[in-house]
């Protein structure tokens, strides 16, 4: 098994260099080290920390799934739920285009209707101003006819006629 090496000598004669004695150089060389070693994991202490956390993990693992599939089945729910919804949606929209093209239907049905009575309306106005046009023309052949000939009470009769 290899444990971090660190080369206290050299390690030393820098700190020596450097104008450290002899002996500090080698007090502060030895806490560097014991740090050092006590510091590093080793291989056996990285396996029993996995073996320690594996159940961990593993739990953790199924829990996830667990959480996973739960999220699934209520985006499965939710997507089945907008669906309904969707169609209820699209029924209701469909409804009330039927409605509203009954009810056009019907307003095109009363429009005619209407136009039709306004046309006969019309043609009866139409009617009635010719009949009496015919006879303002009558009456206007008539009064003139009196003037000419003198007859001026017929006239006053036939005044009283139109007014």
């Amino acid at each position: 098994m290899s444990v971090a090496s660190f080369d206290t000598l050299t390690a030393a004669r820098t700190l020596e260099a450097a104008g450290l004695s002899g002996s500090q150089a080698a007090a502060v060389v030895e806490t560097v080290r014991v740090a050092v070693i006590e510091g590093v994991a080793t291989k056996a202490d990285v396996a029993g920390l996995r073996t320690e956390v594996a159940p961990e993990i593993s739990g953790l693992r199924a829990e996830m799934k667990s959480e996973f599939s739960d999220v699934r089945a209520e985006i499965a729910e939710l997507r089945a739920e907008t669906k309904s919804e969707f169609s209820d949606v699209r029924a209701e929209i469909a409804d009330v285009r039927a409605e509203m093209k009954s009810e056009f239907s019907d307003v095109r049905a009363e429009m005619k209707s209407e136009f039709s009575d306004v046309r006969a309306e019309i043609a009866d106005v139409r009617a009635e101003m010719a009949k009496l046009e015919m006879r303002m023309i009558r009456t206007i052949y008539g009064v003139a006819a009196a003037l000419l000939t003198g007859q001026v009470a017929t006239v006053f009769v036939l005044l009283r006629l139109l007014g």
